[in-house]
C-alpha cells in the first residue's frame, strides 16, 4: 500500500486525473461489457422465446385453418341433413299417403262390406249413400242414415269405434242425432283412393 501512495505521491495533477479517468472508464467498460453479457443472455432467452411464440402462432394459425375448414364442412353437413330431413319429411308423407291412398274400386268394395258387417254386428239398422268425386286423388264418401233403438247406445259406440279402426277410413264426420222414439243418427266417411 505505501508503494501505491508514494507512487500516488509522485503524480502531478494533471497524471492524476488522467489516472481517475482510467480508472473510471475501465469502471465503466467493466459495467457495460457485465451489462452486455446479461443483456445478450436475455436477448438470446427473449429470441427463443420469440421463436417459440412464432411456431405457436403458426399452430394456432393452421389450427384455426382446419376449424374454418371443419366449420365449412360442418355448414354443409347441416344443409344435406336438412336436405335429407326434407326428403324424409316427403318419403314419411309418401308412406303415409300410399297407405291412405291404397284402395281402388276392389278395395272399396271390401271396405264398404267391413263398414255393413261392422252395422249387422252391432244391430244398427242403417241405410248406405255412396258419392264418388275425383281430383287428385279418389274420394268416396259413404253417408249411413241409421237408427237405433235408446238401450242400443253401447252398441252405437261400438259401431263407431269399429269404423275408426277401418284402416282405409280417413275421417268420420257430421255424426248427427235425433231423439225421438228411436235414435236416428247420420255419419259421412270419407275413404280416399288412387285414380
Amino acid at each position: 500500500m505505501n508503494k501505491f501512495e508514494t507512487y500516488l505521491n509522485s503524480l502531478d495533477k494533471k497524471n492524476i486525473i488522467l489516472l481517475y479517468l482510467s480508472i473510471i472508464i475501465i469502471a465503466v467498460i467493466v459495467y457495460y461489457n457485465f451489462n452486455y453479457g446479461v443483456l445478450s443472455k436475455q436477448i438470446n432467452t427473449n429470441g427463443e422465446k420469440i421463436s417459440f411464440l412464432q411456431s405457436k402462432v403458426k399452430k394456432v394459425s393452421s389450427l384455426q385453418e382446419k376449424l374454418n375448414n371443419i366449420k365449412a364442412q360442418l355448414n354443409k353437413l347441416k344443409k344435406q341433413n336438412l336436405s335429407l330431413n326434407e326428403d324424409l319429411k316427403y318419403l314419411n308423407l309418401l308412406i303415409k299417403t300410399s297407405s291412405i291412398l291404397h284402395v281402388d274400386e276392389k278395395s272399396f268394395l271390401n271396405v264398404l262390406k267391413d263398414v255393413l258387417q261392422n252395422a249387422t254386428n252391432n244391430n244398427i239398422e242403417a241405410s248406405y249413400t255412396i258419392n264418388k268425386s275425383i281430383k287428385d286423388y279418389v274420394v268416396y264418401q259413404i253417408d249411413i242414415n241409421g237408427k237405433f233403438s235408446p238401450e242400443e247406445y253401447r252398441n252405437f259406440y261400438k259401431f263407431i269405434r269399429d269404423l275408426e279402426k277401418i284402416r282405409a277410413v280417413k275421417e268420420i264426420k257430421n255424426l248427427t242425432f235425433e231423439k225421438k222414439k228411436d235414435v236416428n243418427f247420420n255419419i259421412q266417411l270419407l275413404i280416399w283412393g288412387i285414380l
